[in-house]
């Protein structure tokens, strides 16, 4: 079974009506990004639609924020020399739970437990990683930090390998704010509590 259909339906109960999850490939070689619109029928299911005009617009006017957003409060770099782990579990409050018995939570975000929900998803393949910079030299557990999710799949689709494609990697700090997962909480050891303010200003009205 593919994963993305799977991943953008559950997504679009968050946001409503559309999506935008901006990834990049771990060679800095592509940017890919995707959306959606979809709505719930009276029985609970959701289906896609068409996206109106209106839909296509708001969509464009945001990436153009993003855009503005990148120029004056940069973002952390991708940690492609980071290892790699596989999530065990998300708890109600977002804390990620890794194979190693380290606990993480997203640096400047306070999850809601609706939040935490979602973020489970992105980790239920086999295919899933995630990988982290601390945002302090502390040994705490849980630790706080920027973290990406990290998706192998693509390295194993057999009409992808021919072009040697690398890991893609979202920043789930900024996709929980930017999907109204969580709100910003300013942190001394949070170099990037200007960007996750802007970020969450952006997040669509649900």
């Amino acid at each position: 079974m593919n994963k993305t259909p799977y991943i953008i339906i559950a997504l679009c109960f968050l946001i409503s009506i559309s999506i935008n999850i901006p990834s990049v490939w771990a060679d800095d070689r592509v940017e890919v990004s995707g959306s959606a619109a979809a709505e719930r029928n009276a029985d609970g299911t959701i289906v896609s639609r068409k996206a109106t005009t209106a839909e296509i617009n708001d969509l464009d006017n945001r990436f153009k924020k993003l855009k503005e957003i990148d120029r004056k409060y940069p973002g952390p770099q991708i940690p492609k020399d980071r290892k790699l782990f596989k999530v065990t579990s998300v708890d109600n409050n977002g804390t990620i739970f890794l194979e190693d018995g380290q606990k993480i939570q997203m640096e400047g975000i306070r999850c809601s437990s609706q939040g935490a929900s979602y973020l489970q998803k992105f980790f239920i393949w086999e295919s899933d990683r995630v990988a982290y910079i601390a945002s302090s030299s502390t040994n705490q557990n849980p630790v706080k930090a920027y973290v990406w999710h990290v998706d192998l799949s693509f390295m194993d689709d057999p009409e992808l390998k021919k072009y040697k494609i690398r890991p893609a990697y979202s920043p789930l700090n900024e996709v929980a704010l930017t999907s109204g997962w969580g709100s910003p909480e300013r942190s001394s050891n949070n170099a990037y509590n200007d960007r996750y303010e802007a970020l969450s200003e952006i997040t669509p009205t649900r």
